[in-house]
């Protein structure tokens, strides 16, 4: 998916710190977002799993 797709959009990929609480990853991710960013998708690696689909559907839906 990603290397077909990724020249289609402009995706400003970002990865953050895990924290000791699972909320704690996610905090650190939002911490590392622009202000400005319209559309924010977080996966974390607790869900290794994800297919390619699974994410195509997210950021499809997002947008």
């Amino acid at each position: 998916m990603w290397s077909d797709d990724r020249e289609k959009i402009n995706v400003d990929l970002k990865f953050a710190l895990p924290g000791k609480e699972r909320q704690d990853f996610a905090y650190s991710g939002l911490q590392t977002i622009d202000l400005t960013s319209e559309l924010v998708c977080i996966h974390d690696s607790t869900r290794p799993l994800v297919t390619s689909s699974d994410v195509e559907k997210v950021l499809n839906d997002g947008l």
